[in-house]
C-alpha cells in the first residue's frame, strides 16, 4: 500500500506548477465572467479567449485532453455563465451523436483491431523485416516511410497507421526518434492525401466544389485537379521533409533533443546487449530450444509471413475503392477477410481473434477521448464567435491580390486552433467565393488557399485526428509529435504563405 500511495504522490516542482496552472486558470474565469457582454459573440477580441487558453495551457502543462477539456468549460462558460453545465453536457452529447464523431468512432477503433492483429500473426514483423533487408541507411528507411505514404494514399487514418506500425521497428534500428517518425509519416499522408485526386480528401473536397455551385455536376473532380499545382503548403511540405531527410536540413528545436535522445537510447540498448552477450553460455541450452520451436513453426507455416500483410491491406484499398472511398466498408471487409484467412492458416483461434481485436480498439480509447473533446472544444469556441471574429478580422483587409494570402492565413490559424478538419471546408467554400467573386479574385488560387489552410491545421494542430493518429502510431504522445513537428511547418508556412502571395499578383 505504501508503495502504491509513494507512486500516487506529487513531485514539489510538479505540485507548485499544478497549483499556479489552476489557480491562473480560476482567475481567468472570474475576469471572463465579468467583461463578457451578455451577447458574447459581440465582444470583439474577447471571442478568442478561449483559444488563446488553451494554446497557452497546453504548451504550459503538455496535458492535451485536459486543457480541451478546461477550454471547451471556458467556451460555454463565456455564454452561459452560471447556467453553462447544461449547454456543456448537450454538446458533448450532441458530438457523440454526430456523423463526424461515428464515423471516426467506427473506422479508428475498428483500425485499432486490425493492427492488433497484424502485429499478433506476426505479420507486421514480416513486413519490416522486408524492409530492413532492402534499406542500408537511415536515410533510405526513412524515405521507405514516405514513400509508402503514396502507396497508402487511399484515407490519411489508415496512412499513419498502418505506417506507424509497419515503421517503427525498421527506424528504430537506424537510430531514427519516434518523434522523427511521427513527422514524416504525418506530413506525407497530409500530402499524399490532397495531391493524389483519388483519395477520401479529394473525393470529399469535390462533392463540396459541386454542392456549393463551384464546378458543374460531375466536374468536380476536375476542378479539384486544377488548383493542385497550387496547393503550395503540400507541395512545400514534401519540400521540407525531403530536406530533413537526407539531411540537408539538419534537426533543429525540439526535434534535435529529441534525436539526440533517440542516440542515447540506442547507445544504452547496445551496452545491455554487450551484457547479454557475457552471460550467453548460462543461457546456451534456452537458445537452442527456442531455435528448434523456431524451426519447427517455419515448418508448420506460422512463421511471419509477408502476405499476411499485403494482402489485408490490399482488400483494404480494392474494396474502398470499389465502394466509392468507402473507408468503413474497406475495413469491415478487410476484418472479415483477415478472420478467414488467418483461420485457414490456423494462425489465430476464433476466441483468440475477437480477444485480440477487442484489445486493439481498447488501445484507440484514448485517441477517441480526444478527438470527442476537441470537436467539443471546436463547438465551443464557434458559438463563442471565434471564427467569425477572424474571418470579419481578414475581410477588413481583402483585395484581389492579396486575398488567397489572407484565406490561408486566416483559415490555416482557424483550423490551427479549432482543430475542425474537413468541417473546415464546409464552413469555408461557402464564405469565400463570393467574396472572391465579388473582388474579383482568382477562384482556382482560392480553393487552393483554402484546401492548402486545412493541411495547414491538420499537420500543425496538437489536437486534430491526423496528430494524435501520427503519435498513437508512432508510440509517442500528441503533445511530443506536435511540439517536435511545429517548427517544420513554420517554415512551411512561411513558403506557402510567400507561394500565394506571389501568384496572387501574377494571376
Amino acid at each position: 500500500m505504501s508503495e502504491v500511495i509513494k507512486s500516487l504522490a506529487i513531485e514539489p516542482k510538479e505540485k507548485k506548477k499544478l497549483i499556479i496552472t489552476y489557480a491562473v486558470t480560476i482567475i481567468l474565469f472570474i475576469v471572463l465572467y465579468f467583461v463578457t457582454p451578455q451577447n458574447v459573440q459581440e465582444s470583439g477580441v474577447l471571442t478568442v479567449a478561449p483559444a488563446a487558453f488553451l494554446l497557452v495551457f497546453i504548451f504550459y502543462t503538455k496535458r492535451i485532453l485536459e486543457g480541451l477539456i478546461l477550454g471547451t468549460i471556458l467556451s460555454y462558460f463565456m455564454i452561459y455563465k452560471g447556467g453553462s453545465a447544461q449547454p456543456i453536457m448537450e454538446s458533448i452529447q450532441k458530438t457523440l451523436m454526430s456523423d463526424t464523431f461515428s464515423w471516426f468512432l467506427m473506422v479508428c477503433g475498428t483500425l485499432g483491431g486490425i493492427i492488433a492483429l497484424l502485429q499478433y500473426v506476426g505479420a507486421s514483423e514480416a513486413f519490416s523485416n522486408f524492409v530492413a533487408k532492402r534499406v542500408k541507411s537511415r536515410r533510405s528507411v526513412l524515405l521507405w516511410t514516405m514513400i509508402l505514404g503514396f502507396v497508402i494514399f487511399i484515407d490519411d487514418y489508415i496512412n499513419v497507421l498502418i505506417r506507424g506500425t509497419a515503421m517503427a521497428k525498421v527506424t528504430d534500428h537506424y537510430r531514427v526518434s519516434r518523434e522523427f517518425l511521427a513527422y514524416v509519416i504525418d506530413s506525407s499522408a497530409a500530402a499524399a492525401c490532397i495531391m493524389i485526386p483519388f483519395s477520401t480528401w479529394a473525393i470529399f473536397i469535390s462533392g463540396l466544389l459541386e454542392e456549393n455551385g463551384l464546378a458543374k455536376a460531375g466536374e468536380g473532380l476536375a476542378t479539384y485537379m486544377k488548383t493542385m499545382p497550387f496547393n503550395f503548403y503540400a507541395i512545400c511540405s514534401l519540400l521540407i521533409l525531403i530536406l530533413a531527410i537526407i539531411g540537408v536540413i539538419k534537426p533543429f528545436g525540439p526535434m534535435k533533443k529529441a534525436e539526440l535522445e533517440a542516440q542515447a537510447c540506442w547507445e544504452n540498448a547496445v551496452a545491455e546487449e554487450e551484457q547479454k552477450i557475457q552471460t550467453m553460455q548460462e543461457t546456451k541450452a534456452l537458445e537452442a530450444a527456442e531455435t528448434r520451436e523456431e524451426t519447427a513453426d517455419e515448418k508448420s507455416g506460422k512463421a511471419p509471413k509477408l502476405i499476411n500483410f499485403l494482402l489485408p491491406i490490399l482488400v483494404l484499398i480494392v474494396v474502398m475503392i470499389y465502394f466509392d472511398i468507402d473507408a468503413v466498408a474497406g475495413i469491415f471487409a478487410t476484418v472479415i477477410f483477415m478472420f478467414i484467412f488467418y483461420m485457414i492458416q490456423r494462425l489465430i483461434t476464433p476466441e483468440k481473434f475477437a480477444e485480440v481485436f477487442v484489445e486493439g480498439t481498447q488501445d484507440m480509447v484514448f485517441v477517441l477521448l480526444l478527438m470527442l473533446f476537441s470537436l467539443t472544444f471546436a463547438d465551443g469556441i464557434d458559438a463563442v464567435g471565434c471564427m467569425d471574429f477572424m474571418i470579419d478580422l481578414g475581410v477588413t483587409y481583402a483585395n484581389p491580390n492579396t486575398f488567397a494570402f489572407i484565406v490561408f492565413i486566416i483559415f490555416g490559424c482557424t483550423e490551427f486552433v479549432m482543430g475542425l478538419v474537413w468541417s473546415l471546408y464546409i464552413v469555408a467554400f461557402p464564405i469565400v467565393i463570393p467574396i472572391a467573386a465579388n473582388i474579383e479574385a482568382d477562384p482556382i488560387l482560392t480553393i487552393a488557399a483554402v484546401c492548402s489552410a486545412g493541411i495547414w491545421g491538420s499537420n500543425t494542430c496538437f489536437y486534430v485526428d491526423c496528430t494524435i493518429l501520427s503519435a498513437q502510431a508512432s508510440g509517442i504522445t500528441p503533445f511530443r509529435h506536435g511540439i517536435t513537428q511545429l517548427p517544420y511547418a513554420l517554415i512551411t508556412v512561411a513558403l506557402s504563405g510567400l507561394c500565394f502571395l506571389v501568384c496572387g499578383f501574377i494571376l
